[in-house]
């Protein structure tokens, strides 16, 4: 049998709401100038919230979602 793996996306700070265990957070920044210092962070981001949601038995997307909210 499979269960379906449930979690929530938070976009920006959401103070005193408890959504369950954080597995990655990524603080708010301003956008690099440099376009390859934004895509090299965007990568490292993307490989160290990959290897939380492993940890955290989430599915891969989970992580593709959360680039998406964090990018935008």
């Amino acid at each position: 049998m499979f269960a379906l793996a449930e979690y929530d996306i938070v976009a920006g700070e959401k103070e005193g709401r408890v959504f369950g265990p954080l597995v990655y957070s990524l603080p708010p920044r301003e956008p690099f100038l440099s376009r390859k210092k934004e895509e090299a962070f965007w990568k490292r981001v993307g490989e160290e919230a990959a290897v939380a949601a492993a940890e955290a038995d989430l599915p891969f997307e989970a992580v593709t979602n959360f680039l998406k909210k964090g990018r935008n």
